[in-house]
């Protein structure tokens, strides 16, 4: 009934074709072949498709995808929300068709997130980029099963008191997963 019943569809869905994506970990640990056409087309000669054109390599293609890759995880992760508590008339307009916002106090994984899919130490930063995503993600899917069961239609992005009050374990829980990547890039 809500109206973002088919944004956090088509989330489910790739998350789905996200997970089988990794199949190349699975294919390791099962050992079946990749195929020809895998051997043949994929960089690392996978069963997957994002390594057919991204892969491992620095192309032109991949410095693209990962730039507007993490223009994208800024730009929805916090300038969206940021517009919807500004009230900005295009922001709202797309929240209303459907374009659930992540609530604002996640602004900081989605930050760090495309701040490390650009690879700014090189040591494959953008795995980390996407631990960040997934835990925001599922944070966001929390914070609107929330707001779903208690009213028909949330508001994630209006200041209340439920929000408010949950403040403190919100930033307690961001501390610790900043201070947990960092600690992650010091081990490096």
């Amino acid at each position: 009934k809500s109206r973002y019943r088919a944004f956090f569809l088509l989330l489910a869905a790739s998350c789905l074709f996200v997970a089988g994506e990794e199949i190349s970990w699975g294919q390791r640990i099962i050992g079946f072949s990749s195929g020809d056409f895998f051997k043949q087309h994929n960089l690392q000669s996978e069963a997957n498709l994002h390594n057919m054109f991204t892969g491992p390599y620095k192309t032109v293609l991949k410095a693209t995808i990962t730039y507007v890759l993490a223009a994208a995880l800024v730009g929805y992760g916090l300038i969206y929300p940021l517009l919807l508590r500004m009230g900005i008339a295009q922001a709202v307009w797309l929240e209303k068709l459907g374009l659930a916002a992540p609530p604002f106090h996640l602004w900081p994984f989605w930050l760090m997130a495309g701040f490390l899919e650009i690879g700014p130490f090189s040591f494959n930063e953008a795995e980390l980029a996407e631990i960040l995503v997934g835990f925001s993600l599922l944070l966001m899917g929390m914070h609107y099963a929330f707001y779903l069961k208690r009213s028909h239609e949330p508001a994630p992005h209006a200041d209340n008191p439920v929000e408010a009050g949950r403040g403190l374990a919100i930033r307690f829980i961001i501390a610790i997963a900043l201070i947990l990547n960092f600690s992650a890039l010091t081990t490096l």
